[in-house]
């Protein structure tokens, strides 16, 4: 109790001595109330009838009438600082008022507000002024007693009008939280909602929803062949780490000289863009991800042994690494000679990581061939490969190269793309086309471009296994459980192009309901923004309405109709 009593004091007399201008209106001691506990403290607005000043001084000007009342205002929050709940909040505003004043700050007050930080004009008429002040609920009752005072009103907050529901989305994911980006590239929009079809939902929803952990924790290593973190994508650094690692040249590790900009004798923006795909700020799937650069001189088996022994021993936490690999070669399947030394001790040490918890993500290749291909003798490696998760590319057409008036049904489509590599071995598919943004190797100017290729579908898949991290922290995933997870929350039978008894799954971060972005639909459940049917309809497994035997048995949806 004492050292309460010292704090409120020293409080008090701090707030009195920040307020500037002489308070000449005395308060009584009924102006000293009890604590009222019932209600939180907000902010108020106070409703002040202007023409009665002239009960005060007919020849008052409105200003003066309104500054004393403020000075008035002010003391009694001074005075009764211990009915506050929060009273620190006071300290805060005093604070930020003070910083925001101050010549030599980056951000000033466009209005002059007066002395208080607590209570001061934001709307003046003839006859009536609007105050703004942070209140406790016993100061209210005080404060509309006063005869000038037309009423204490709390600040009405409202919500946006938006196409989503987020209790739905959390019910439906069971994320901790919901973030969502609006107007994202069709590469994020497409993945975090379920089929889209023109004749369900009246207007493609281009938002990205995603756990808001973001892949917090999270350590991406992405081996490439340069990178230049130096773009607003990459500006979160406040949030976690992206850095240049370290280098490989001739299988040497070598310190990076900068965190920002590695490249080495081959100048490509590959690995920027790659990066930026799996966690940019703005284009990327986890944004909140590590982003741990390795910068290979070549990408030969003599550095990438270089580069995961050195990881290995100073930077791998397990269940918590994840790699991506947008690089890989066409290998005959029947060799005449054994697997080299160089490709089985780069196989042992990433089998060596995969078993104690780390993910390997690589891409599927973009000769538009089958991945295992016998009629041929060839092979996509490491796509192949047991411990890698493979990612094949379906086709997507950014939207900020078509017209606006195009049909999202045109561009959206559901197919494999022509260039990527698919059939055995791949694992699951990704969109293929992405809008990045990014300074290039030689920093004159920023670019932004669409990239293709399944070099940028792997990371994609990387980014979404590392929100699934951040969202359960308590499962420790290892290859197996990540890769049946990505099936079982993945859209399972509807990429066109690809052979019978293979993989057929689009990835998907778990959010399945497709919203419309101008709130109008044709269907029915999941896939129709969770609408309901009506007059005794059933909502079939696709989603539409209807009353025959198609719609009200196998798949129907109980929830959005009858079922029989």
């Amino acid at each position: 109790m004492l050292n309460n009593s010292i704090f409120t004091l020293l409080f008090i007399i701090t707030l009195l001595l920040t307020f500037t201008n002489g308070l000449s209106i005395d308060l009584s001691k009924k102006d000293k109330i009890e604590q009222d506990n019932k209600f939180d403290d907000d902010f108020y607005l106070i409703y002040v009838d202007n023409t009665k000043k002239a009960k005060h001084n007919k020849r008052q000007e409105t200003s003066e009438f309104i500054d004393e009342l403020v000075n008035e205002i002010h003391n009694l929050i001074v005075n009764n600082v211990d009915t506050y709940k929060d009273p620190e909040i006071l300290q805060e505003l005093n604070e930020e008022d003070t910083r925001l004043k101050k010549r030599d700050s980056e951000v000033r007050y466009l209005v002059d507000y007066g002395d208080s930080s607590y209570v001061y004009p934001i709307s003046t008429t003839e006859t009536k002024t609007v105050l703004y002040a942070y209140l406790s609920n016993s100061l209210i009752p005080i404060i509309k007693s006063k005869p000038e005072i037309i009423d204490v009103v709390a600040n009405e907050k409202y919500e946006e009008h938006t196409v989503y529901n987020i209790d739905d989305i959390k019910d439906e994911t069971h994320w901790d939280d919901v973030a969502v980006r609006e107007n994202a590239p069709l590469h994020l929009s497409i993945i975090s909602q379920g089929e889209y079809n023109e004749t369900r939902v009246g207007k493609y929803d281009k938002n990205y929803y995603y756990p808001k952990s973001a892949g917090e924790d999270i350590d991406l290593f992405i081996l490439d062949v340069g990178f230049n973190f130096n773009h607003p994508e990459f500006s979160n650094k406040n949030e976690r780490n992206i850095k240049c690692l370290f280098n490989i040249t001739r299988a040497k590790v070598i310190e990076s000289n900068s965190d920002i900009y590695c490249f080495g004798q081959t100048l490509s923006n590959h690995g920027t863009k790659v990066a930026e795909c799996a966690a940019g700020k703005n284009h990327g799937v986890a944004n909140k991800a590590n982003i741990y650069a390795v910068l290979l001189d070549g990408i030969e088996s003599g550095n990438v042994i270089s580069a995961l022994e050195y990881i290995k021993k100073h930077f791998y936490r397990p269940h918590k690494a994840i790699f991506n690999l947008s690089y890989g070669s066409i290998r005959p399947i029947n060799r005449t000679t054994p697997a080299s030394e160089n490709t089985q001790r780069v196989n042992e040490l990433f089998e060596e990581l995969v078993d104690d918890g780390a993910l390997v993500f690589t891409s599927a290749g973009n000769e538009g061939e089958l991945s295992y291909n016998v009629t041929y003798n060839q092979q996509s490696l490491p796509c192949l490969y047991n411990y890698t998760i493979c990612v094949g590319g379906i086709n997507n057409v950014e939207q900020k190269y078509f017209n606006t008036h195009v049909k999202y049904s045109d561009v959206v489509t559901y197919e494999v793309d022509k260039d990527s590599n698919y059939g055995y071995g791949v694992d699951i598919y990704a969109p293929f086309n992405v809008f990045v943004k990014y300074q290039s190797h030689d920093t004159s100017k920023n670019k932004e471009e669409i990239a293709r290729g399944t070099s940028f579908s792997s990371p994609i898949a990387a980014g979404i296994a590392a929100t699934i991290l951040s969202d359960h922290p308590d499962i420790e995933f290892n290859k197996t459980s990540m890769l049946n997870y990505l099936y079982k929350i993945g859209q399972k039978g509807i990429i066109r192009g690809l052979p019978e008894g293979v993989p057929n799954v689009l990835i998907n971060n778990g959010k399945h309901i497709v919203y419309s972005k101008n709130d109008k639909y044709y269907g029915c459940g999941i896939l129709a923004g969770n609408q309901k049917c009506s007059n005794n309809q059933c909502c079939s497994k696709n989603g539409y309405c209807g009353t025959d035997s198609e719609f009200c048995s196998h798949g129907c949806q109980s929830e959005f109709g009858v079922c029989h």
